[in-house]
């Protein structure tokens, strides 16, 4: 991953950001991943990847972390995504695991997308917990997805993981005001990564 950097900018009056109301939009090296979040979650880099979540940890009780690769230029046709999460997750049972869906596969224009749910007991709280897991491919960047929380609270956290499915973009490119520019090499520093949070009425009227 590149440097971070955090920042306050002024939005121009005819930027193209608009994110579903209540939510902000996480966007990582200039459009390699991009999705809704909570607006008053919080973002927390690490060295390899981004973890999400809805209270300064260790008070948070949902987490979503989320991380990208460049892959190699080779034809990946015969590579599904499934077959990847497959590969990946038969090896990561947890021991303590109560239930396992089917893999879901989804091809949403250039994007092929593969997801996940489980369930398990976590031994040291002796609590039941729901776990997400995504993968999702296009133009040669691959975006990987996990999110947890407490099956207690699956009726207020399991819709944030739908709309983070549905607002999931890989490898759209676009510049600091949300239109569509040229692919970064990747990876590159000067490509720092951002987080920009918008309602398109409330941006304007700070603007």
């Amino acid at each position: 991953m590149a440097r971070w950097q955090q920042g306050r900018f002024k939005m121009k009056l005819d930027h193209r950001w608009k994110a579903k109301p209540g939510h902000q939009i996480f966007i990582a090296q200039r459009g390699a991943i991009r999705l809704d979040i909570p607006r008053t979650w919080v973002v927390i880099p690490e060295k390899t990847s981004y973890k999400m979540c809805d209270r300064q940890p260790p008070d948070d009780e949902c987490t979503l972390e989320v991380s990208y690769m460049v892959l190699p230029d080779a034809d990946l046709t015969g590579l599904t995504v499934s077959m990847m999460l497959r590969d990946v997750t038969d090896n990561q049972h947890q021991k303590t695991e109560t239930w396992r869906g089917e893999i879901v596969e989804e091809k949403r224009g250039e994007m092929e997308m593969a997801q996940l749910a489980t369930r398990w007991i976590d031994p040291s709280q002796n609590r039941e917990a729901c776990s997400h897991i995504a993968l999702a491919r296009r133009r040669g960047i691959q975006a990987l997805l996990t999110y947890d929380y407490w099956l207690d609270d699956a009726k207020q956290f399991g819709p944030v993981w739908i709309t983070i499915m549905e607002t999931l973009r890989v490898a759209e490119w676009v510049t600091p005001d949300g239109r569509p520019a040229p692919a970064p090499a990747l990876p590159n520093e000067a490509f720092y990564d951002f987080k920009l949070a918008s309602e398109m009425s409330r941006a304007k009227g700070r603007a």
